[in-house]
């Protein structure tokens, strides 16, 4: 792979509200492809709090859920706190997931926790 075809990873901002961590394609500017990316945390993230873990373009985290939203009031609707797991942009069931991690003492934080959990949900 050339210097010219290397993945660039940008930091977006919308209206000071929003970050976004996309990755383009150098290799063709004429035809390039924007997608979120960010192997290392959370690949959009706004001032409310909410988080998603993207890479690759698809939702995907192993260490906990793939989207956390905290409980907010947007133009005076309420919006409650919600999170859902995804892995390689497969979602989860959030129910048998959290009873999965509970029954089998799975600590998320840990490489072999999140072995474990890849090995029971991909």
């Amino acid at each position: 792979m050339t210097e010219t075809e290397k993945p660039v990873l940008t930091v977006l901002t919308t209206n000071g509200d929003t970050k976004g961590w996309l990755l383009m394609s150098k290799s063709d500017p004429s035809k390039s492809v924007f997608y979120f990316h960010n192997p290392d945390g959370p690949a959009v993230e706004a001032q409310n709090g909410h988080k998603e873990w993207i890479v690759d373009g698809q939702s995907h985290r192993l260490d906990g859920p793939a989207i956390e939203s905290p409980a907010v009031i947007e133009n005076g609707e309420v919006y409650e706190k919600f999170h859902k797991w995804f892995i390689y942009g497969k979602e989860l069931p959030q129910d048998e997931v959290e009873i999965w991690l509970k029954d089998n003492n799975i600590d998320l934080k840990t490489k072999e926790g999140q072995m474990a959990f890849k090995l029971m949900w991909v």
